[in-house]
């Protein structure tokens, strides 16, 4: 789902950094006893091969090479004048990418959700529908929070024109009315091995907007069916509008969500990051009920529901429709 387009994939550079195997910001070559990485002397982040990949990897990396030295207050790593806290632009999109990819189950549920709510998106091609998934993504301001899962809280999302994003995606040479279509070909393409599902219809940028950062991130979105013969009309509105508060609760509350584990499963696992050495493994939440009342006292911050339907109830419909 989630895959920052060119030459350096931020996706894959962040799970490196989280399994601790440095890698070549350019060409993806680990490093190991034959191969010694050299870091970017201007970010002090970025690490490469040797001078052929640093310059052929400059194009991507010029922009978000910049040590932040705007900050008026050096001792606070949240200034919102300093990169929402990061030392450079290339550490904010790393740490961006890990949270999407660590979410990437709950974000596929989020962006068909959207989708469908908004009711403008053109279903029989989504990648020439000129339209963008935005979320509004607020650091979390711990000074010690290393947890991939952890780093932003989600407060919007929405379906919006992408014309307004057009100037900083060229920034990082992204044609946001080409790099879709490519994508949704991409992905239809593996549609013949299965491996993407039978209710995918298509492929829409996906833009977070960073707060005190003054910055946007670029991912990509699979829209998928969303319909059920039973339920229909503001009922299915209303079970859509349950689902992505639940997701918004889950991502903010640092839970992450995985498919169900039984081939019959109609209701993703839930557990949480716990890191081991240098490594953080995903470890399933024991005795996690799919219950108003229950989510309640684990979240919160989580609103009433607008169907009758409890949780569990609610995923069986989502699954149910994409199927």
């Amino acid at each position: 789902m989630l895959h920052p387009p060119g030459p350096q994939d931020l996706a894959t550079s962040s799970s490196t950094l989280t399994q601790g195997s440095p890698c070549c910001s350019y060409c993806g070559q680990k490093e190991s006893p034959s191969l010694k990485l050299k870091r970017c002397t201007g970010c002090a982040i970025a690490m490469y091969c040797g001078k052929e990949c640093q310059k052929s990897g400059w194009s991507a990396h010029r922009r978000e090479c910049r040590p932040n030295s705007n900050s008026t207050k050096p001792e606070d790593p949240f200034d919102t004048n300093r990169l929402a806290g990061y030392p450079a632009l290339i550490a904010l999109n790393l740490a961006t990418a890990e949270w999407f990819n660590v979410h990437q189950m709950t974000f596929a549920v989020m962006g068909s959700v959207v989708a469908h709510l908004n009711g403008t998106l053109d279903f029989s091609n989504p990648a020439a529908s000129g339209k963008a998934l935005v979320f509004d993504l607020v650091p979390v301001k711990a000074r010690h929070e290393d947890n991939p899962a952890r780093k932003f809280r989600l407060t919007n999302a929405l379906l919006a024109p992408h014309a307004e994003f057009v100037p900083a995606a060229q920034e990082y040479g992204i044609d946001l009315d080409d790099w879709p279509k490519q994508m949704q070909e991409r992905v239809r393409a593996e549609l013949l091995e299965d491996t993407v599902g039978p209710s995918f219809f298509g492929v829409v940028p996906g833009i977070a907007r960073i707060q005190g950062a003054g910055h946007v991130y670029f991912t990509q979105c699979h829209i998928r069916r969303m319909h059920h013969h039973k339920i229909v009309g503001e009922r299915w509105r209303a079970v859509t509008q349950d689902l992505a508060a639940i997701c918004i609760a889950v991502v903010n509350a640092g839970f992450v969500l995985t498919p169900g584990a039984a081939d019959d499963a109609k209701t993703p696992d839930v557990g949480t990051l716990v890191q081991r050495k240098k490594k953080w493994d995903w470890v399933r939440e024991k005795g996690w009920r799919w219950e108003w009342d229950y989510l309640a006292s684990r979240m919160p911050s989580i609103p009433p529901p607008l169907t009758g339907l409890q949780p569990h109830h609610l995923w069986q419909l989502y699954f149910g429709a994409n199927c």
